[in-house]
């Protein structure tokens, strides 16, 4: 391989060769490197693939289509509450019986009585 490929080509091809299982030598072989270098490759790699998933991660989460309940007047607890339930829209929560809320894990009384008040001012 020449020396004029990107290095983030480098880095995904060292990295895919190593997913595959081929050793640090055959991969600098391949790439015209050191197999230290390969290894350096190998890791970066990994650590841009992981990077990506989290901002890819981030980007689905954190995205506020118009009808997210993170578009909703909720408290941080609340939201912190609804995440691992994977309640991601407005039609998601309104569809949730109250004591289905109150199932939630640290999800009370309080939480509830500000879940109902700002889906009933969305009703108005």
């Amino acid at each position: 391989m020449s020396n004029s490929t990107p290095w983030t080509e480098r880095w995904g091809q060292a990295y895919r060769l190593r997913q595959e299982g081929k050793t640090f030598k055959a991969i600098g072989e391949i790439l015209g490197v050191s197999a230290s270098r390969a290894s350096q490759l190998a890791l970066r790699g990994d650590q841009e693939t992981k990077r990506k998933a989290y901002y890819d991660y981030r980007t689905l989460f954190f995205s506020e289509s118009p009808d997210s309940i993170r578009t909703l007047d909720l408290s941080i607890r609340v939201l912190n509450c609804l995440r691992p339930e994977n309640i991601q829209t407005i039609k998601e929560l309104s569809a949730i019986t109250d004591n289905e809320l109150l199932r939630i894990p640290n999800l009370g009384k309080k939480s509830l009585r500000e879940i109902k008040d700002v889906l009933a001012k969305l009703e108005k």
